[in-house]
C-alpha cells in the first residue's frame, strides 16, 4: 500500500494506492473542509 499525505501539518491522506488480488485500488481526496491548517497548494490533476 502507498499513501501519500499533505506536506503541512494537517498531515492528511489525498491518495491512497494498493494492489488487490484480482488489481489495485485508487483512491483520491476530492474536497476537504474544516481543517486546522489550510492547504497552500494542489497539484493540477492530469
Amino acid at each position: 500500500m502507498t499513501v501519500w499525505v499533505t506536506g503541512v501539518m494537517n498531515h492528511i491522506q489525498v491518495r491512497v494506492e494498493s494492489l488487490l488480488g484480482v488489481g489495485k485500488v485508487k483512491t483520491d481526496m476530492m474536497r476537504h473542509n474544516n481543517l486546522r491548517h489550510t492547504i497552500t497548494y494542489l497539484v493540477k490533476r492530469n
